[in-house]
């Protein structure tokens, strides 16, 4: 898994990687990436909104309580739905 930081005006910057020991679906080291992820962006000087992407497998109650301690916003899909 990889974090990285950036901005209208920058290129992206690496923030945090995991190297999963399972599956590509497995989502259990999210949680501390993305709480490392969101302190290096404001320990690098990020002050302006920080929004987290991330795909459908970001979507936990995990990562969106991190998201939410670390004062950011947070957009994820949330999968397919069923008709």
């Amino acid at each position: 898994m990889i974090a990285t930081i950036s901005t209208p005006v920058s290129r992206p910057v690496l923030a945090a990687i995991r190297m999963r020991k399972t599956n590509a679906a497995d989502v259990r080291a999210a949680t501390s990436l993305v709480e490392q992820a969101l302190a290096t962006a404001r320990a690098v000087g990020c002050t302006g909104v920080l929004v987290l992407h991330g795909d459908a497998k970001f979507f936990t109650t995990e990562i969106c309580a991190a998201a939410r301690r670390a004062k950011t916003l947070v957009s994820l899909p949330t999968g397919p739905t069923q008709p």
